[in-house]
């Protein structure tokens, strides 16, 4: 049987506070993040993490699901 091979994987976490979040990864990893945007989401990438906030989702009732 021939499979495919994994190359990386990717961990996405939604965070209240991208700022706040992120120094917790770059401990965790010993990788400092690179942060973007893209449509109205705040995003920041370190090691295998993903790490998004949006500003709709900060208006909502903080600690609520998605």
């Amino acid at each position: 049987m021939t499979g495919a091979v994994i190359v990386s994987v990717i961990a996405r976490q939604r965070v209240d506070d991208l700022e706040a979040a992120v120094p917790f990864y770059e401990r965790l990893t010993g990788r400092t993040a690179d942060r973007f945007g893209f449509a109205g989401v705040r995003l920041a990438i370190v090691g295998p993490f993903l790490s998004c906030c949006s500003a709709a989702r900060t208006k909502r009732h903080k600690g609520s699901p998605g």
